[in-house]
């Protein structure tokens, strides 16, 4: 059973990890890189039902969001994680949307793949030698003479720009 502790930082891992493999796909989403509600942008009121549907059919529940409640053009599918989701549940969630975002044309980043994930890459929980490559750093997150180390808080998913090469991840 997970403590309160835990299951924070699992939903943070979760989120994390699902926004990054999300944006490496080339979805566009909305929101804080933080949260765990993570808003995909349909843009199309017209698509909503159908990635609606296309969802429940395999299993995968979603809320979608239109006009009213949202611009006209910026209909979106909201994903809500949890700190009891797997891996293997969120890889299989991705694998459901991109499949659907490839059906019904969802993947509209233009952006490079770099630029795309820099808000999810963080360094190593120890201090590490950044070797000149400028790493994304966030608030909780300090550069000084050459090195990388955390702040006060823990770091959850541990990629640095030297793991992408030719614009993909290299996956353990």
């Amino acid at each position: 059973m997970l403590t309160e502790l835990n299951r924070i930082t699992k939903l943070a891992e979760n989120t994390r990890y699902f926004r990054r493999r999300m944006n490496e796909l080339g979805f566009v989403i909305y929101g804080n890189k933080d949260s765990p509600v993570i808003p995909l942008l349909v843009y199309m009121p017209g698509k909503l039902a159908v990635i609606a549907r296309e969802c429940r059919a395999r299993g995968l529940a979603v809320v979608v969001v239109g006009f009213p409640a949202t611009p006209l053009i910026e209909a979106r599918c909201r994903i809500c994680l949890s700190s009891s989701h797997t891996k293997e549940q969120l890889d299989k969630a991705l694998s459901i949307l991109s499949d659907i975002g490839d059906q019904i044309s969802l993947k509209y980043s233009r952006l490079p793949l770099e630029e795309r994930i820099s808000p999810y890459l963080t360094p190593d929980t120890e201090e590490q030698p950044t070797n000149g490559v400028k790493t994304h750093m966030n608030g909780n997150h300090h550069v000084g003479n050459g090195h990388v180390k955390n702040g006060n808080h823990s770091t959850v998913i541990n990629w640095t720009k030297q793991q992408i090469t030719n614009g993909k991840i290299k996956h353990h």
